[in-house]
């Protein structure tokens, strides 16, 4: 269950990070990792539901994969609003605590999915 959680938070912040940016700056740099992670977890999610031929080594790579990009992204979010043109909401900022939690959780998921394979 937590796998499909990790799928879904993937695919909502690629979507998310959508639009033509400059690839240097904070903004372009999550999406790419984003991006990254997206298609590694979708690899593995089609090993495990049959769509694409399961591969243990390939898996396992997968997996280790994934867990070394998911400590990445938050070095790149700002922890305060940091540019007026933000399309953020308020919210946002006032749930850092919040944010910071779903990050941790999404490390210590893609970790026990390494320990598990």
């Amino acid at each position: 269950m937590k796998f499909k959680a990790l799928l879904l938070a993937c695919a909502c912040l690629t979507l998310v990070a959508c639009g033509g940016v400059d690839p240097d700056s904070p903004l372009g740099q999550r999406q790419a990792l984003f991006k990254q992670m997206l298609k590694v977890s979708e690899d593995l999610g089609g090993m495990l539901r049959g769509r694409i031929a399961y591969d243990e080594a390939g898996f396992i790579a997968g997996a280790a994969e994934l867990e070394r990009l998911s400590r990445q992204p938050w070095q790149h979010f700002p922890q305060v609003r940091d540019d007026e043109r933000s399309k953020a909401t308020d919210e946002v900022w006032q749930r850092q605590a919040q944010f910071q939690q779903l990050a941790r959780e999404l490390e210590q998921a893609t970790a026990a999915l390494v320990q598990a394979t």
